[in-house]
């Protein structure tokens, strides 16, 4: 399986007030990298699971 290194969409991102990156880790689950934008960095860092379609689920570390 190809991993997919996309921006999610805008709407989620500025919910989180993140900017975030996914990568398609299986076939059900995406794992979401997210970086803090006020640091620039990927220092900050947590881990929360929501479904975003049908069965599948972003990790957020």
């Amino acid at each position: 399986m190809e991993d997919v290194d996309t921006v999610i969409t805008r709407s989620t991102a500025k919910s989180m007030k993140q900017d975030a990156k996914t990568f398609n880790v299986s076939g059900l689950t995406v794992r979401m990298y997210v970086k803090d934008l006020e640091e620039d960095s990927f220092v900050r860092r947590h881990w929360h699971l929501i479904s975003i379609a049908n069965n599948a689920y972003c990790e957020f570390k």
